[in-house]
């Protein structure tokens, strides 16, 4: 367990050369991931729901055209509002992402992702993806259905970095790629996700999260103690899995 850290008040958002950095780790990670798979683990489930391996990864592939391409990521939103269907326009768009490379055999997808992951990554570090002002209202799915947000673009920058974070714990829960985890880079994550968590119900609380990506938080006053796996914790603010303290997501 890292260090344990004591917040008082919500943390600022990631400095735009945070952002670069962890996705540039997460880029490095999926790559090597991906180019470790059998043929059979390209059509093992996932662990998301509905999709395989093979549909993880083309959805990496188009998020990252998406974050890097003003084009791609209008044609995709175009895409995607057709497929919604009463949907948040995320799902439709992440439907889009993975039905438009379909047929695309693996080793395309693998020789795809390690082209689209680099200007991904650059592109968290360039406005307007640095702006913590200019954003858009944007449509979250939630368990209790779908709400209206408004996200700047660097909030959006690293929400898109947690999501491939939480697909590559999807790699793990699929059997496939074992899950790497250190405090420096997985820690910032959680940590990040915890602060997000932390402003969005305002609440005290006094967190313990175990593991590699763990360590501890605290806004003092009369509200819940929690020890809990940090991955597990992060599952459940993503609503894969019971929800922690206050009933509250966090977008992954």
């Amino acid at each position: 367990m890292t260090t344990p850290e004591a917040v008082r008040a919500p943390a600022g958002p990631l400095t735009a050369g945070e952002r670069v950095r962890l996705a540039q780790t997460e880029a490095d990670r999926w790559v090597r991931n991906v180019r470790g798979l059998s043929s059979q683990d390209w059509e093992s489930p996932s662990g998301c729901e509905g999709w395989t391996v093979a549909d993880l990864v083309r959805h990496c592939i188009g998020q990252a055209e998406q974050m890097s391409s003003f084009g791609a990521a209008v044609r995709q939103a175009r895409a995607g509002r057709r497929l919604a269907r009463g949907r948040a326009l995320i799902d439709g768009i992440t439907e889009h992402q993975v039905v438009s490379r379909a047929h695309v055999p693996p080793v395309r997808l693998v020789t795809d992702l390690e082209t689209a992951m680099p200007p991904a990554v650059r592109a968290r570090g360039k406005w307007p993806h640095t702006s913590n002002r200019l954003g858009m209202r944007v449509e979250v799915p939630d368990p209790r259905g779908v709400v209206k947000e408004w996200w700047t673009f660097a909030y959006m920058a690293q929400v898109l970095t947690r999501d491939l974070w939480m697909h590559r714990v999807d790699l793990d829960r699929a059997g496939v790629c074992p899950l790497e985890l250190t405090p420096e880079h997985d820690g910032r994550i959680v940590a990040d996700a915890v602060a997000d968590w932390a402003r969005r119900h305002g609440g005290p609380f006094d967190l313990t999260l175990t593991g590699p990506a763990g360590g501890r938080w605290r806004v003092l006053g009369d509200g819940p103690v929690i020890e809990q796996d940090a991955v597990a914790f992060s599952q459940g603010l993503f609503g894969r899995a019971p929800s922690p303290a206050y009933d509250v997501v966090v977008p992954f």
